[in-house]
């Protein structure tokens, strides 16, 4: 059963807030909309990388942090602005067809069963970024940190091993840069 069709627990609620439940609930459901529309189910990059891993005599790690701490994170951290901002946004779209990030039509000619080019994945992640800092921190900047934290640590502990890390696309620049960071 997809996380969208979930039915209601109180311990849900207990571990992520009202609201951060609410936006676990908007989120699985967009994802399961989007997943139609390109024909991929949600997860199957995941379950791909398990299989891959698998097939190469690899061991999984999983590197991202905890879900449940990035949705109380952004729950906390998200202003009223960024929340009527939002709003505004998504009517702007509706009615005009344009949002701050380009023209609908443009971004509706990406291709989401590829990975997009990394220069326009930086460019929204920057506009994500100024348009919404708590929402960009929270998703984005705070997962960053811990999954190149995790990358670090499995380079330092098995010097000699290949590493394959799969991240989404909008997390590749701010890691790589953290990494390269540490090894300078």
């Amino acid at each position: 059963m997809s996380n969208a069709k979930r039915k209601l627990r109180v311990k849900d609620v207990l571990k992520l807030g009202v609201g951060g439940f609410l936006f676990n609930l908007v989120g699985a459901w967009v994802e399961e909309q989007l997943g139609k529309v390109v024909r991929v189910k949600p997860g199957s990059d995941m379950k791909q990388a398990v299989i891959s891993a698998g097939k190469m005599k690899c061991k999984v790690v999983l590197i991202d942090q905890e879900i449940k701490i990035t949705i109380k994170n952004l729950m906390k951290g998200i202003t009223f602005r960024e929340k009527l901002r939002f709003v505004g946004d998504i009517i702007k779209g509706a009615v005009f067809k344009k949002s701050d990030l380009g023209k609908i039509e443009d971004l509706q000619k990406i291709d989401l069963r590829k990975v997009p080019p990394q220069e326009l994945i930086d460019k929204l992640v920057e506009n994500v970024a100024k348009r919404y800092p708590s929402v960009y921190k929270a998703l984005i900047e705070d997962r960053n940190k811990v999954m190149a934290r995790k990358l670090i640590k499995l380079m330092s502990t098995y010097p000699d091993s290949k590493i394959v890390a799969i991240v989404g696309a909008g997390h590749v620049s701010g890691m790589m840069n953290l990494i390269s960071q540490q090894y300078k």
